[in-house]
This record gives structure tokens, sequence and C-alpha cells, in this order.
């Protein structure tokens, strides 16, 4: 009960960001059309990697795609919104998933598990729009539900492989999958639970056989397909191009800290929130450490501890390897230390009815009960005052969300081989074209980092490179073929513009003035740079 309270909880949270004005149908991300792009040229027989560049795995796409062929009844403008819906649900289902997984530790872990997760700020930046994090932790936290069995690993063979299953199916939605399932694996081979006759080594093979196949079975049903097609594109893409990326410049740590804490989300004022974010984060290393990281060195965690907590500690970690962070990222770190969190909040709670013993007497079980209410209270006092903040937060920044899409479709007939710089627009205006004669355009950053990732793409508003001929040859092909380009800013950033380029696309394009956007049409296509 207390789970699906919170998974309410959260729900209505999402939902009140998608209430705000332009969110459900307007451009709110960049990301989110790269996605439902990806599925709608799926669903119209064009695959990620081999037909174009998609720097992510699959899972999405693929699971986007019912919803890709209700967009041939409701439109692209109607699916997105969809999709914004979806994800709200997943997210409310993560949340849920967050406090069912401790219900056999009672309400005080499921509580705190659940509603960290249903009301914390970092997550406003993933729950708002189809995004890969939400749908990534659901695999996530299925298999961990599935693995475990209370505190103990599940004794069934079957459960462990489908649980690895899952956590396959996590590793092809995105690659951070792995790290959560590194920590899993070490769970399960160092744990000392039914050893048996053939001792450590063969319960460890017990337990890791079974899952290592289900994880393996669950990555090949959603990815094999995709790398199956085109072996060397998907390489390209999904690990070349993630693991050789640069960006132009570092986002500093202390700024990491406030956003995975929540702090940037919600304080305002003095002292700044990277300053925050720093404090709250060595008190919750304390805690960590000292409820759940003295009892694992002493070896008296237990395995659902011990993963709890070695998953938080290295999904959180990993957030200060890439140069470039952004906000969204840090729903799948906060997820495990939200259970971490919970666990330990567990452990000092039964450390603090062993001390009291409400056994003992009238006056300790009194002072238990004064206690246990006042730590209530300020918990409840304390989520109050952080949903308020959160939403005053939520409603600042989506103000600036427009939408252009019923002023670029007035402007763009139906049916017309419409590009642009970024595939929300295009789909908030029901103008993405996925028709065979069309160049598939999801995601040009992407294609810019599959390009070349050793060279700084389009990171935080830098421009595009040009000069690279790879690249230019790319968008003079698409150029040409296209009738209309539309982008949010006049001189396109994700474009790069060499002279060439730059003087054919003036000598061919016209702009035509539309309210929130810029539209140009091709008045000679199938003319070629030259």
């Amino acid at each position: 009960a207390a789970a699906v309270a919170a998974g309410l909880t959260a729900l209505g949270m999402c939902w009140y960001q998608l209430a705000q004005p332009h969110v459900l149908y307007g451009v709110v991300q960049y990301d989110d059309g790269v996605y439902l792009a990806s599925s709608l040229q799926l669903a119209a027989g064009r695959l990620p990697y081999r037909d174009f560049a998609l720097i992510q795995p699959p899972g999405v796409p693929v699971l986007m795609l019912p919803i890709a062929f209700l967009a041939h009844l409701v439109g692209s403008r109607g699916a997105m919104a969809l999709a914004r819906v979806v994800t709200a649900a997943v997210c409310a289902l993560d949340t849920a998933l967050a406090g069912w997984l401790l219900r056999h530790r009672g309400l005080t872990a499921s509580l705190v598990a659940a509603g960290l997760m249903a009301i914390f700020p970092a997550n406003f930046s993933a729950d708002r729009t189809l995004l890969l994090e939400p749908y990534l932790l659901m695999f996530l936290l299925v298999g961990t539900a599935l693995a475990f069995r209370g505190d103990r690993i599940a004794a069934r063979w079957q459960r462990l492989a489908l649980a690895g299953g899952c956590f396959g199916a996590a590793g092809a939605t995105k690659a951070w999958a792995i790290f959560p399932f590194a920590a899993l694996v070490l769970v399960l081979a160092a744990a000392p639970e039914r050893l048996g006759a053939g001792g450590r080594a063969a319960a460890a093979r017990a337990r890791l056989v079974p899952f290592l196949a289900g994880t393996a079975g669950g990555f090949a049903l959603l990815a094999g397909p995709f790398f199956a097609a085109d072996p060397a594109a998907f390489v390209r893409d999904v690990v070349v191009a993630q693991f050789a990326r640069t960006a132009r410049s570092a986002t500093p740590a202390a700024q990491r800290f406030a956003y995975l804490l929540g702090v940037r989300q919600s304080a305002a004022g003095r002292p700044p929130p990277s300053e925050i974010g720093v404090e709250v984060a060595l008190a919750v290393a304390a805690l960590l450490v000292l409820a759940l990281g003295v009892p694992l060195l002493a070896r008296r965690a237990s395995p659902i501890e011990a993963f709890a907590l070695l998953a938080a500690v290295v999904s959180t970690a990993i957030m200060f390897v890439p140069q470039t962070f952004y906000s969204h990222y840090a729903y799948l770190p906060d997820a495990y230390l939200a259970i971490a969190l919970a666990l330990a909040v567990d452990r000092c709670r039964r450390l603090m009815l062993a001390v009291l013993r409400p056994d003992a007497g009238p006056g300790r079980r009194r002072a238990l009960i004064v206690l246990g209410a006042t730590l209530a209270l300020a918990a409840l006092a304390g989520a109050g005052a952080l949903v308020a903040s959160e939403t005053g937060y939520a409603r600042s920044v989506l103000a600036r969300t427009g939408d252009p899409g019923p002023a670029i479709a007035a402007a763009v007939p139906a049916g017309s081989c419409a590009l642009s710089d970024a595939a929300s627009v295009l789909i908030s205006a029901d103008r993405y074209s996925t028709a065979g004669g069309c160049p598939a355009l999801v995601d040009p950053t992407g294609q810019s980092i599959a390009t070349d990732p050793s060279r700084p793409a389009l990171e935080r508003g830098s421009a595009a490179r040009a000069g690279d001929p790879l690249l230019d040859r790319f968008w003079e092909k698409r150029l040409a073929a296209a009738r209309y380009l539309v982008t949010l800013q006049k001189v396109s950033k994700r474009i790069p513009w060499d002279p060439v380029l730059s003087a054919w696309f003036a000598a061919r394009y016209r702009l035509v003035a539309v309210s929130g956007a810029f539209v140009f049409e091709n008045r000679r296509p199938g003319a070629a740079p030259g």
C-alpha cells in the first residue's frame, strides 16, 4: 500500500508537469524527439545504425513501436503526447517498485525508498518527457526484485535467469546498466548463502550461470536484430561513439553533486546550490558508511544491503567520469541511493528499538512513541517543503516551453519532405516524414558524434563543426533532397555551415516567416551543392 501510494504521488508530480502550458504537445527536449523519431522510422521499415545514426541502444525505440504505429491514427504530435503520458506511468511504476522491493523490511523501509523516489527533485529532469532513464530503471528494478527474495538471493535458477533477462534488456536500453549489473554479479559470486556440497565455487556458479545466460538472452532479444543487420554500424554508434566522444568543457564536480542530490532543482538564493550539494553529499555518505558500509566490511550485511550499497556507489561514481553531465542522468543513481538510504534508515530504526527496548517499561515505550512521532512529523514537514519547492522550480523551468507546432503545420504541407535540426520540432507539428523518398534524419548531434567522436560536437550550445568532409557531405545530400528545413534558430548550430554549403543554401532556400520557428523552403529540390 505504501509503495502504491508513493507511485500515485510520483504520477501526480509528473501529471503536474504535463499540465503546464505547452508541455504535453510542445518542444520540451531535444532527446525525446530522437527516440520517438527512431521508433517512427523503425515502424516505417528503416533500421537504426544501418539506415540512420543512433548513439544509444535500441531499447526505447523498440518499446515505443506501438505508439509509433498509433501515429498513423493520431499523428506524430499525438504520439509524442502519448509517449510522455506513458513515461509518466513508468516513473510511477519505478517508484512503486522501489518501495515494493523492500516490503519485507516493513513500512519504514518501503516508505523511505518509494517516498524519496516520488518527490526527489532530481527526478524532475527525467520524468517530464520521453527519455531513456525511466525505462532503464524499470528493467533494473524488476531484475533486482527477481534476483532477491527478501534480504537473500533467490534460490530458484529460473528467477535468476529472468532477473538476468531484465538486466540484459536494461543494457539494450542504456549502457549504464552495466554498473548495477557488475554490482549484482559481485554479490552473486561472493554471497556465502547456500554453499551446499560443492562449496563456495559451486554455489557461485549455480547463481551466476543462469543470471549471465539470462542477461545475454535479454540483450540479444532487443539489440540482436540490429547488430545482425549491420554489426559495424552498431558498434560504431553504440560503443565507439559513446566511449570516444569528447566535449568542449567539463561539468564541474560541485555542480554534478547539486544535480544528483536535487539541490539545484529545489534550492534558491544563497549559499549556491553547488555548495549545498557538497554538504548534503557528505551527510548522505556518512549515513551510508556507518549504517551499511561498516556492516558490509564486518561481513554482517545481507546480500540486498551489499548490492544496494555497491550499486549506489558505482552508479554515483560513474556520473563524474563523462566530461559533460546532464541533469536527467541523476535518475539512475538516485534510485539506488534511495534504496540504500532506506535500508540504512531501517538499520538505524532497528538499533533504536534494541536500545530503547519498548518491553522494558511504560517510560521507554512513551519515549519511543514520542521519538517516532517527532521523526514522522519532521519527515512529513520536510517532504511538504520539498514538494512545494520542486513544483515551483518545475513551473518556472517549464514556463519557457513553447509549441510552434501549429504554426509549422500551417507553413509546411502535409506529406512534404521536411527536415529539422531537432526531430521534436517536426514531431510537434505532425510533419515528421518517414516516407521512402525523404532522408531519415533522426539525431543531427548524434550523427556528428558518430562521424568523428574524437572531435567535440554540439555540446551546451556550441556550434557544429564545419570542414569535416563526411559530415559536410551528409548534410549536403539531405538538404538537396528535402523540400523544407525547419529550425528553432535562424542559423542552426547543428548544421556545419561551411562557405560552399552556406552559399548553396542561400541560393536554393527561402525563409517562410513562422511564429516560434524558422521554416525554409527549397525552391529547387534535388540540386546538389557544388
